[in-house]
């Protein structure tokens, strides 16, 4: 792997891990902030994703879709289909930020949506070595 393409992904998985610590700091807060963290799951899924689509030397589109970025990586690694959820996953990338009543309710939902990023997360640090 080129000195460049590492760095690329390394930049990607420094902010996913940042989205991922803020997902996990703000379902532990008080007011409970759990649409927050769900947005914050999201975009470590989004952006770890990313990371596994430089891995495989395309440039990855600017969307927030997890679908689109599975369906890219399917085409180089049928294994991504085993990942359950993304499309639920993918609904905080946005309408969290909405004020239409959208709101998660329990800190056992959060953290089953934390949870998704999570499983995405050792996915792709299991396909990525260094």
């Amino acid at each position: 792997m080129s000195p460049e393409k590492r760095e690329i992904i390394e930049e990607w998985y420094k902010k996913a891990q940042e989205d991922l610590l803020a997902a996990q700091v703000v379902i532990e807060a008080s007011p409970m902030l759990y649409d927050v963290a769900a947005f914050h799951a999201q975009q470590t899924a989004e952006k770890y994703l990313k990371a596994l689509i430089v891995f495989f030397e395309i440039m990855p589109p600017k969307t927030h879709d997890l679908k689109t970025l599975m369906d890219i990586i399917e085409k180089k690694d049928v294994s991504i289909n085993e990942i359950r959820h993304t499309e639920y996953l993918s609904m905080y990338a946005v309408r969290s930020s909405y004020p239409d009543n959208f709101e998660i309710e329990t800190k056992t939902d959060a953290l089953a949506i934390v949870a998704v990023a999570i499983e995405i997360k050792s996915f792709v640090l299991n396909k990525i070595r260094f």
